[in-house]
């Protein structure tokens, strides 16, 4: 059987650095409508200290048409510093002929258990057919679901594209006292927690110390009784 050439799902990968994020971000999703394309799906990240975020950065599912698709992995690449990229593509030749093939023969037999169904007498000779024309006709129902799916990604290739905003260089100023009040009071802080624990830990260990201090106060008070007992007994 030979194989259709035409049915060649393309997709491509490209992660970017940007200096401005935002901008670049807009002129991706604007480009793919421009091609004729529209984009499926994105998400961004913005940076974000409390978050732990520190960087712009997001992520864009574009859709372009097949005859657009080289061009267009190109022209986007040009929209900053490319990091990765990647091209795929999956004949889907054999699967679609086999599919075509599987839905023509569906189709034929729906029109056999039409007639048949046209022709039939007894109720029972009528539900049987019913029930076999729904099945055939689910089965058609899927086909026609699968090959209009694989139209559409054959007819508009997929490029996934991560873009982010370059961090500050070292040319940049940076000041090293960023936070430093907040670092200076969770300093302060901690110090207390630390000094209270300890305080609380010598509270307990008294506490437990005192039943031992008493028996030894006792003892003592016991032992110079004693050497008191054993003078005045020498006297």
């Amino acid at each position: 059987m030979q194989l259709n050439a035409s049915k060649i799902i393309y997709s491509g990968n490209i992660s970017l650095y940007t200096e401005d994020y935002q901008k670049t971000f807009n002129e991706i999703g604007e480009f793919a409508v421009a091609q004729g394309g529209f984009v499926q799906n994105s998400s961004s990240s913005c940076a974000d200290q409390t978050e732990n975020v520190e960087t712009n950065s997001g992520y864009l599912t574009i859709r372009v048409p097949s005859t657009k698709f080289n061009e267009s992995m190109k022209e986007i690449e040009t929209y900053g510093t490319v990091i990765s990229s990647s091209i795929n593509s999956t004949n889907i030749s054999q699967e679609y002929q086999d599919i075509k093939g599987q839905l023509d023969n569906l189709k034929i037999e729906e029109a056999r258990l039409q007639g048949y169904l046209n022709q039939a007498v007894s109720l029972g000779d009528l539900l049987q057919i019913e029930s076999e024309l729904n099945r055939v006709r689910t089965e058609i129902d899927k086909r026609t679901t699968l090959i209009k799916n694989w139209d559409t990604e054959i007819a508009y290739s997929t490029i996934y594209i991560s873009v982010y905003e370059k961090v500050l260089g070292a040319s940049s100023i940076v000041s090293p006292f960023s936070g430093f009040v907040q670092k200076l009071t969770e300093g302060f802080i901690a110090s207390i927690n630390f000094l209270l624990n300890i305080i609380a830990v010598l509270i307990l260990l008294f506490v437990r110390l005192i039943p031992f201090v008493a028996i030894l106060g006792i003892g003592y008070l016991i032992y110079r009784k004693v050497r008191q007992f054993k003078k005045k007994k020498n006297l």
